[in-house]
């Protein structure tokens, strides 16, 4: 299931996702580095396998979240309900 606004698009997370969470995820290291382990060392196939993984959770609601308002939409990140 997909829910697309003129700039949002939200959709379960898939490997077609890996290069933009993985710039994402560079991008914000610094950021990321007291709260994220998994973001030590991003690699892409470390972004992929963690697609993969978010595949097997959609159950739980992970979607990744685009920014479309420039025409081109734009990885902003991953959201998902963690226990």
């Amino acid at each position: 299931m997909t829910l697309e606004t003129e700039r949002l698009l939200l959709e379960p997370v898939t490997e077609a996702h890996a290069k933009g969470i993985n710039a994402a995820v560079v991008d914000s290291r610094p950021e990321l580095l007291p709260w994220m382990p998994w973001a030590r060392k991003p690699t892409m196939d470390s972004t992929i396998e963690l697609t993969h993984r978010d595949v097997r959770v959609w159950a739980e609601n992970q979607v990744s979240i685009s920014e479309s308002s420039s025409g081109r939409p734009h990885r902003a990140g991953c959201r998902g309900h963690h226990s």
